[in-house]
């Protein structure tokens, strides 16, 4: 029964890259119909279901954007070949998501995005809580800029309000692995707050020196903030976790503990490559 339903469902995702009225058969050509005849009926039934659901997400995408296979980009045979081979692999929905909105963009000629192999290396490595972090922190952006004391808090309380719709539903384990492995794939980093040079001085009592003050610099608080220098170098580097006291990550409560954390320009090309569609 298992095999007929694998060669059920490899027929349907045949037809589907055969039809040139849909987007896929544009989009794909000839790629789905050769691979999908080599995998075998398991793998056929697994990976063509996968395929199917991303390419409904794409033939959604295609329409939300008025695009057609009249007006669209067909992918590049390689480039095709190794989207299929990565995506049918893909069972979570969304980060099948994902996988539609890279080939939406990549298809859509007012979209200058092109289909890269470390975009793809990357979505094939991610979970459903690592898209979601991913997607809390890019529609995040940055903090507004320092001293900006009340539009900081509004962006913290938006912050906050977006986790708590998506990326908090995840048990505390899956996000704790999440964070890991983003880390490992050098798509976030944290987002330390600006050193404080002015706490390497020490005032010198007035009277002793006329009516000018002096300041000198205090050879403990030196060590202590070069030690945290050297600690964020380290743990940019990956050598390390950053030091558990660090100025920077004593949150109070009632701040997000998200706002640590910050895209690297590969998860920023990343999610760009990815991003939602735009009614046109």
């Amino acid at each position: 029964m298992g095999d007929n339903i694998g060669k059920a469902v490899g027929k349907v995702i045949v037809d589907t890259a055969a039809d040139t009225r849909s987007v896929a058969g544009k989009v794909f050509g000839p790629v789905l119909t050769e691979l999908g005849a080599s995998w075998g009926d398991r793998a056929r039934a697994h990976r063509a279901k996968n395929m199917i659901a991303i390419l409904a997400d794409l033939q959604r995408e295609a329409d939300e954007r008025g695009l057609t296979e009249e007006n669209l980009k067909a992918l590049p045979f390689g480039d095709a070949l190794r989207v299929v081979n990565a995506a049918s692999e893909e069972d979570d929905p969304t980060v099948q998501q994902l996988w539609a909105r890279l080939l939406a963009n990549a298809t859509d000629p007012s979209n200058p995005t092109a289909v890269s192999k470390a975009h793809i290396d990357i979505l094939k490595s991610l979970s459903a809580p690592e898209a979601a972090f991913l997607e809390l922190l890019f529609r995040a952006g940055d903090p507004p800029t320092r001293g900006a004391l009340n539009r900081t808090r509004d962006w913290e309380s938006e912050l906050g309000l977006a986790a708590e719709e998506g990326w908090r539903k995840f048990p505390a384990s899956e996000r704790e692995t999440a964070i890991q492995n983003l880390k490992r794939l050098s798509c976030i980093t944290f987002r330390p707050a600006p050193l404080d040079t002015s706490r390497l001085l020490a005032r010198i009592p007035r009277e002793q020196y006329g009516t000018t003050d002096y300041a000198v610099i205090d050879h403990r608080k030196a060590d202590r903030f070069f030690r945290e220098v050297a600690d964020m170098l380290g743990a940019a580097a990956g050598l390390h976790e950053y030091g558990a006291n660090a100025p920077f990550l004593v949150a109070r409560d009632d701040r997000p503990p998200e706002r640590f954390y910050m895209l690297t320009a590969l998860g920023r090309g990343l999610m760009k490559a990815c991003a939602r569609s735009r009614a046109p």
